[in-house]
């Protein structure tokens, strides 16, 4: 913990985006590229959609080809499109760190600035953005210096006049980012924002130039110590995480202008349900079928359950389902288990199904089994061992529908309850032990 008190703005609204933004760091930092691709692809698609029907290449034939493909990554076009969403029309720019200046012609070319000055420690890239300045025909109002990010100050904002400060993907390089936000700090003249961006966790990590690692408690409290309000924090395609700050706590007008740059996400991208209902139908009015699996017990029984009416949670049209295990010692089936079950009528179109199910004394129950069958054949098994995986419910709730593996309730590889024409639910004895199990509640799922 640090000794600096976070500085907020005085919006509420703004507030809440800003903190919504850190959650979102914060959850795609943890869970990884991997997961994350996977399960934010509409708005990755999204994104890069809109950034490259708007991206026009500059003049770049004096760059090699392998940096050509580089800045042309897609995660590189969506971040030039986002940020000269955070540019009004005649802004004038300071910027640190140059590369190649793809980013400095995208801002002056298509945020159609009134001033630019970019400003890099390495003589090369300086040289190098001055060329692509000059042949995108862009040099009129804009130059590029050589100067090291720790010597940046309030003169040197001022001197161009500067309403927005840009360091992207810079301070990963540097040996002290604490000290390099506090001197982006210092360097703000009053009404000029910042606007900056580093990786995220588990992104970019096989850049040998990048020397630091940040995540979103790092980024809060770099701007805690440099006395910086966040004004817009958000995930900037999966690689960066990207935030708009600045020495006032008064509400971001370049934050609103920015977020009606965010990539609209049509309904056809989002998740489609493999299934969409769950009918709750009593389990004691289910028709029947015949049970496969009431094998080597005696006095099997299938009956209702009464309703308790001055019980905590009364029974509605349950089932009970019960026998006596009988061993067989000699000849066929020694040793199998004693099983009983009940079996139902699939109607056409279910999917699957969600039930309830109890066991009272669950050391007597080897495992519970839930059979999806086609024309006599089995389709599907899923398998559940009360005694191991209990929960932390007495009558726990299953789902079995295309798309949910389940946890407790395990699937078989292969199965599929899609198609069925029979379910049936049995338990396995456990040795000579009596069976007894509930089904509590049933819907069918469609």
């Amino acid at each position: 913990m640090n000794d600096y008190a976070p500085r907020t703005s005085d919006s509420p609204v703004e507030r809440a985006l800003v903190a919504r933004g850190w959650a979102d760091i914060d959850a795609v930092e943890r869970m990884g590229p991997a997961l994350t691709r996977r399960h934010r692809v509409a708005a990755l698609e999204a994104d890069h959609e809109r950034a490259r029907a708007w991206y026009r290449p500059p003049v770049d034939d004096h760059v090699p080809e392998g940096m050509i493909a580089r800045y042309e990554t897609e995660a590189n076009v969506v971040r030039y499109r986002r940020v000269v969403d955070f540019l009004s029309e005649g802004d004038h720019v300071f910027e640190i760190g140059l590369g190649y200046g793809y980013l400095a012609t995208m801002m002056l070319r298509e945020g159609r600035l009134g001033r630019y000055r970019g400003v890099d420690l390495a003589p090369g890239f300086v040289a190098r953005t001055r060329v692509m300045l000059e042949v995108n025909d862009l040099l009129d109002g804009a130059d590029a210096h050589e100067q090291n990010l720790y010597d940046v100050t309030r003169a040197d904002l001022e001197a161009i006049g500067a309403h927005l400060l840009v360091c992207c993907e810079v301070i990963e390089h540097v040996p002290d980012p604490e000290l390099a936000l506090d001197t982006l700090a210092r360097a703000l003249p009053e009404g000029t924002d910042l606007l900056f961006s580093v990786p995220l966790v588990g992104r970019l990590e096989a850049v040998w130039g990048h020397g630091q690692i940040f995540g979103a408690a790092r980024i809060r409290e770099m701007l805690d110590h440099s006395g910086l309000v966040a004004h817009h924090v958000e995930v900037l395609h999966d690689t960066w995480a990207l935030v708009l700050a600045s020495t006032a706590s008064a509400p971001s007008p370049r934050a609103t202008t920015a977020l009606e740059g965010i990539a609209s996400i049509g309904p056809e991208r989002f998740l489609a349900p493999a299934f969409r209902a769950m009918d709750n139908v009593p389990v004691a009015a289910l028709p029947r079928a015949d049970s496969r699996w009431t094998k080597r017990v005696g006095d099997p029984t299938v009956e209702p359950i009464a309703k308790d009416p001055e019980a905590e949670k009364p029974v509605r049209q349950s089932l009970r389902i019960s026998a006596r295990a009988e061993r067989i010692t000699r000849g066929p089936g020694r040793g199998w288990s004693a099983s009983v079950g009940v079996a139902f009528a699939v109607p056409e179109g279910t999917k699957g199904v969600r039930l309830e199910l109890d066991v009272p004394v669950t050391e007597d129950i080897a495992a519970l089994h839930v059979e999806f069958r086609a024309a006599g054949e089995r389709i599907g098994l899923w398998k559940w061992r009360p005694a191991v995986d209990g929960g932390r419910t007495a009558s726990p709730t299953f789902l079995i529908a295309p798309g949910r593996s389940g946890t407790r309730l395990r699937r078989v590889p292969g199965a599929r309850s899609e198609g069925a024409d029979t379910v049936e639910v049995y338990a396995l004895a456990r040795e000579d032990q009596p069976i007894d199990f509930r089904i509590l509640r049933w819907a069918w799922v469609s």
